[in-house]
């Protein structure tokens, strides 16, 4: 199986990128074949995951690495292919969905637990929700309708968070 990770280096405030390096070296002296794309904009994890399963009917794996709003974006691309697994690598800010799902929030714990996976080709399986209005798409975690955005947006740009 392809493994693929689609990173979000700004995921965390740009810390994401420093967990990815450390990942990444650890994929590297565990001799693992994988590939590796980077989002530069909102939106480039569903059209990156999308692009890659297009191109193949093989079994790939995607672990999307960044935050709630990356996994929700690599789900959004490749929901609709059945010869795709993926994955989550908690490297945001609050990681809400690895905590509803119980991935260990540590990545090299999360590391170790989704290799582990893929290796044995033991996955475990999750309902996805999908919506529908003036967008439409699933979702893995929780979906608002813009309140929550709202508020999340207020709260990231507090001088308290920096703090």
């Amino acid at each position: 199986m392809k493994l693929y990770f689609i990173v979000n280096p700004s995921a965390k405030n740009g810390k994401c990128k420093k967990i990815w390096n450390k990942i990444e070296r650890m994929l590297q002296q565990q001799h693992i074949c994988y590939r590796v794309v980077f989002t530069q904009k909102q939106g480039d994890g569903a059209k990156l995951a999308q692009q890659i399963a297009e191109q193949t009917n093989e079994p790939i794996a995607f672990i999307a690495v960044g935050g709630d709003g990356t996994i929700h974006e690599v789900m959004n691309g490749v929901a609709m292919y059945s010869h795709v697994t993926t994955g989550y690598m908690p490297a945001g800010t609050g990681n809400d969905f690895a905590r509803g799902i119980q991935i260990p929030i540590k990545w090299s714990e999360a590391l170790s637990y989704m290799l582990s996976s893929v290796k044995d080709g033991h996955v475990d399986v999750y309902d996805i929700g999908t919506f529908k209005g003036a967008k439409q798409g699933v979702f893995v975690n929780n979906v608002g309708c813009g309140f929550d955005a709202h508020i999340s947006r207020k709260v990231n740009a507090s001088k308290w968070k920096h703090t």
